[in-house]
């Protein structure tokens, strides 16, 4: 019998990272502009859960007629798989040229699977032509992470008046 070739050195794979069993298929997400806040109330009890009130907030003042997100430039988005709102995120019109985004939120099943990734690119590219630049504050390391990797540059909230954690100058074309 033959006898095959061998390697010169031993192969060796690289581990590969566990996945959760939904993201062995791509299930399409759709962004839309929300129009009701009914369709974040799937989300409400999750975050009310993790101790965050601020989706309440969101929607007694959209309810009360306080913020809508109606402005020039202003957008709340609805993250959607399969039907189901599973995150939401808004950009306010803080002043002239000034943007703030808000009120973001995933649900904890659809972490880590890029949806916040998406959410923020689709308000930081819906600002364009509205805003020169964007502001945003957050206490959490993990969002602080990922809105970096989108060109936000943390700042000192009180350093500022815009009581601001992370700052994006928006350029012509890029971000």
């Amino acid at each position: 019998m033959p006898r095959l070739p061998q390697p010169k050195s031993p192969i060796r794979l690289k581990p590969q990272r566990q996945r959760s069993p939904e993201s062995h298929f791509h299930v399409p997400t759709t962004i839309r502009p929300c129009s009701d806040p009914a369709s974040i109330a799937r989300l409400l009890p999750l975050a009310t859960e993790e101790g965050l009130d601020y989706l309440e907030r969101l929607i007694t003042d959209w309810t009360e007629g306080v913020n809508r997100f109606e402005a020039a430039g202003e957008v709340l988005f609805l993250l959607e798989r399969d039907g189901q709102t599973v995150a939401c995120g808004g950009l306010l019109r803080q002043r002239e040229k000034l943007g703030r985004i808000r009120r973001i939120y995933v649900d904890p099943m659809f972490r880590r699977h890029g949806l916040g990734r998406e959410l923020i690119a689709a308000l930081i590219d819906h600002s364009r032509g509205s805003f020169d630049e964007l502001v945003l504050y957050t206490e959490n390391p993990n969002a602080a992470r990922l809105y970096e990797q989108h060109g936000f540059v943390p700042e000192a909230p009180a350093s500022t008046p815009d009581n601001a954690t992370h700052r994006l100058t928006l350029k012509p074309g890029g971000p």
